[in-house]
């Protein structure tokens, strides 16, 4: 089980940094011996030989298969460290649990030594290796960073030449850190120091020169992906002087890491690093620039708030009057990371996910031919376990809907309040809603919040009064005491007999996938909209008409009147697939074995046209009841669970198992 050192480091300093910063202290930790637990590691190594030895694991304790955090608590406990003890234990693995990007990054691949001849390849929840392998060949690099980056050169210049100050100079106190930290700036000399920054502002000259078009969501620069090549040529940057560039951004990188190790410097990512990250994937062979679009546009408040650095300015040249800029360079197809893993002489690929549908197009994102795809029903009897129906109106008769026109409705969004007020008085124990989006989700809670027109409790305060409220947060850090609040509604419901917990969450949020709620905490699941990406995102239009003019190239190529465009995805249909795997992750957490039952209810009136219908996973597909009217759909919902209870006193009474609780 492999992992980064935000992970696994269990070393009391360099445990609380992250990111480049934390990467260089731990270096410079290690290569003094003075970290405790690579010391005892080195030990046993030399005890043993290799701690792949079977001996040598039994004598460190680490024969056992634990999880992330047992195996971090059993090494600190043993004095050894967790991150390069797992990459000891990696040579003698038969399995190896590890993150996709250390699979679908070759310099991962490379540092890691993994070997992937003769390799089989499992991608669990593999809905998502198209967007991992694209958004790790993609870099989106901001004119703070930029200004940031030239501020890290100059702290590095003033080290450099503080090592020439006579002793009764006044120094500033950071700087004469870096050189105590470092016994002045080793390896770096001013003159290169002088050349990157020149670089630096170059860059940063030419993203500001290039003439914005002002857009409905904004002012952007779109052009092929071809066009950086020559932007970065102008700054003085090509395919020759990138390799030595990008080295000297890391050895930057590595003399400030070890200041901050020594506590000199503040920050624990740099700038540099990033920059050293971008120019790699900007110049590497292995990526066809056909793949990409270059995207500059004006930095949008939720984008600046990381890794800048830079004092207030917006410009790496120090200027404060021109608005902040992103050059973004995106990757729009991931066959060269998956063509990447084939070439290593892996011996299988598999891919497995419940909303991988459908599956001829799915592979042709990825670039690969899949000589073998399977698309299962489920384990469970769908008539007697499963009711899903398509709700198209609320209780008074408004329309479901989460498309433009409504989504701004408050008489809808109280209609919808009242449907899941019903809802929460059938449904029993546990209930997830999903909401299109955060913005979506805070409108409806602020909407319900609003007291009744008619005088009477809102819609929140009649809610809470069947179950216990919780609310999706967008802090990750406090998920997890979200969802154990929700369990413990649920469970505390299961003693009373009445009441549970109702969990208002997003789709492709936090609590859409991963968590296993399975039995009481989820009996039915709501889905209050279709969760599309937003239509004028620059990515977004980019994706869409990069599949659109593949596909078009692709059909004029073949000659047989666009049958060479077969199986390929247009831009619609990835735009609606989005929506469709998303909505498809949310409902899924309503059957989680073979014995599990419940309900989804699609509160939005396009699920009533079978083009929206036919996007749901195969399992789904055949079962979905289409209620024209709310006091429709409600009995229906009645009966059902009216039987699971019968089922249930039946079972009990008989003393069997049968169905889940």
């Amino acid at each position: 089980m492999l992992g980064s050192r935000e992970q696994l480091c269990c070393h009391q300093d360099v445990s609380k940094l992250t990111g480049p910063s934390q990467s260089a202290a731990c270096q410079a930790l290690t290569a003094a011996q003075s970290c405790v637990y690579y010391r005892k590691l080195q030990e046993a190594k030399r005890k043993h030989g290799s701690l792949a030895h079977p001996q040598a694991a039994a004598d460190e304790s680490v024969r056992a298969v634990p999880d992330i955090e047992d195996f971090v608590s059993s090494s600190k406990r043993d004095e050894l460290c967790p991150f390069y003890l797992a990459r000891e234990l990696q040579v003698c693995s038969d399995v190896l649990f590890l993150p996709y990007n250390y699979l679908l990054d070759p310099k991962v691949r490379r540092a890691l030594n993994i070997n992937l001849a003769s390799d089989v390849l499992i991608f669990d929840e593999a809905h998502n290796i198209e967007r991992v392998c694209a958004d790790a060949a993609s870099f989106d690099l901001s004119s703070l960073e930029l200004a940031g980056a030239v501020r890290e050169v100059d702290r590095l210049l003033a080290g450099a030449r503080n090592r020439g100050a006579d002793d009764s100079e006044a120094v500033d106190p950071e700087v004469d850190g870096l050189e105590n930290a470092n016994g002045g700036v080793r390896g770096v000399s001013p003159d290169e120091l002088v050349r990157l920054r020149q670089l630096l502002l170059a860059v940063d000259e030419s993203v500001a020169k290039v003439p914005l078009q002002q857009t409905r969501a904004e002012a952007r620069y779109v052009a092929a992906g071809e066009e950086l090549g020559r932007m970065l040529g102008a700054a003085g940057i090509d395919g020759v002087t990138v390799t030595p560039l990008v080295e000297l951004c890391e050895r930057c990188v590595t003399t400030l890491g070890e200041a901050a190790r020594f506590g000199v410097t503040a920050g624990s990512s740099f700038n540099l690093q990033k920059l050293a990250d971008a120019f790699k994937i900007a110049f590497d062979p292995e990526r066809s620039p056909a793949e990409y679009r270059l995207c500059i546009h004006e930095l949008k408040e939720r984008e600046g708030g990381k890794g800048g650095g830079a004092g207030g300015k917006a410009r790496a040249a120090g200027t404060l009057d021109a608005k902040p800029r992103v050059l973004g360079y995106w990757c729009f197809h991931s066959g060269a990371a998956m063509r990447a893993l084939k070439a290593a002489g892996v011996r299988s690929v598999l891919l497995t996910s419940g909303t991988l549908s459908p599956l001829g197009s799915f592979a042709d994102e990825l670039g690969l031919p899949f000589e073998y795809k399977l698309e299962n029903p489920h384990v469970i009897d769908p008539q007697a376990q499963l009711l899903i129906g398509t709700f198209t109106k609320g209780p008074s008769g408004h329309e479901l809907t989460s498309s433009y026109a409504q989504r701004e409705s408050e008489d809808a969004k109280r209609d919808l309040g009242n449907a899941i007020i019903n809802f929460a008085r059938l449904v029993p124990q546990g209930v997830l809603v999903f909401f299109p989006s955060y913005s979506a989700m805070q409108s409806a809670h602020a909407a319900w919040a609003l007291a009744s027109p008619d005088g009477g409790p809102s819609v929140l305060e009649r809610l809470r009064k069947l179950k216990t409220l919780v609310v999706e947060p967008r802090d990750a850090s406090e998920c997890a005491a979200a969802v154990q609040t929700f369990q413990d509604a649920v469970q505390s419901s299961l003693f009373r007999g009445t009441g549970g917990a109702m969990l208002l969450a997003v789709c492709r949020g936090k609590l859409s996938e991963g968590v296993d709620f399975a039995d009481s905490a989820c009996r039915g699941v709501v889905i209050t909209g279709l969760p599309l990406p937003p239509a004028f995102d620059a990515k977004v239009e980019l994706k869409r008409q990069y599949l659109d003019q593949r596909r078009a190239g692709a059909a004029r190529s073949s000659g047989l009147g666009g049958s060479g465009a077969s199986g390929m995805l247009s831009g619609e249909a990835w735009y609606h697939q989005q929506a469709m795997r998303a909505v498809n992750q949310a409902v899924g957490r309503v059957i989680r074995h073979r014995n599990d039952f419940g309900a989804v209810m699609l509160c939005e009136s396009r699920f009533a046209k079978s083009a929206w219908v036919d996007g749901l996973s195969l399992w789904l597909r055949p079962h979905v009841k289409q209620f024209s009217s709310f006091g429709q759909g409600y009995p229906a919902l009645q009966r059902f669970f009216k039987l699971r209870s019968e089922l249930a006193s039946t079972a009990a009474a008989k003393g069997g198992v049968g169905t889940a609780t």
